[in-house]
């Protein structure tokens, strides 16, 4: 029983990371999957049809909402929960949503605590097996693109 609660745990810690990276806030939910996903859970049958593992095949993200969403809206939570962090600067980041292209003249998300869901991500990151190293390596990316954003061409 212990063992198939830790492999449950594991899967809702991988939720966890999904829902940060590729939810968003639209105008009828404020916690919409903008991506697809194929997850396979499977069972041993000589175990009581007790989950034995889960496999995401596939991840498609609604790229466009990186780069645009309407007022009523917001892009994708990390971005959010990186800024209200209060570690944007361990990644370049300086200010807060209103300073950054793709997050300003975003919707509020009533009863969303983005800097306590942000230490819930990285917990989750750590139980699922990614070292400090390679965490700060997906977020100096979330950094990067959010820098982009404000870079303005002439010419």
């Amino acid at each position: 029983e212990g063992e198939n609660q830790h492999l449950a745990e594991e899967i809702m810690k991988a939720n966890v990371l999904l829902e940060s990276f590729g939810n968003a806030k639209t105008t009828r939910n404020d916690n919409s999957s903008r991506f697809g996903r194929y997850t396979k859970l499977f069972f041993d049958a000589q175990k009581g049809y007790k989950i034995v593992g889960c496999n995401v095949d596939h991840y498609l993200l609604e790229r466009s909402r990186v780069v645009s969403h309407m007022e009523t809206e917001r892009s994708y939570h990390i971005f959010y929960m990186m800024l209200e962090s209060g570690s944007g600067s361990e990644y370049q980041l300086s200010g807060g949503v209103e300073d950054y292209l793709y997050t300003r003249s975003s919707a509020k998300v009533k009863d969303r605590d983005d800097k306590e869901e942000f230490k819930d991500l990285l917990d989750a990151m750590t139980k699922a097996g990614f070292g400090s190293e390679m965490q700060k390596q997906i977020l100096q990316g979330v950094a990067a693109v959010l820098l982009l954003g404000n870079v303005e061409f002439s010419g």
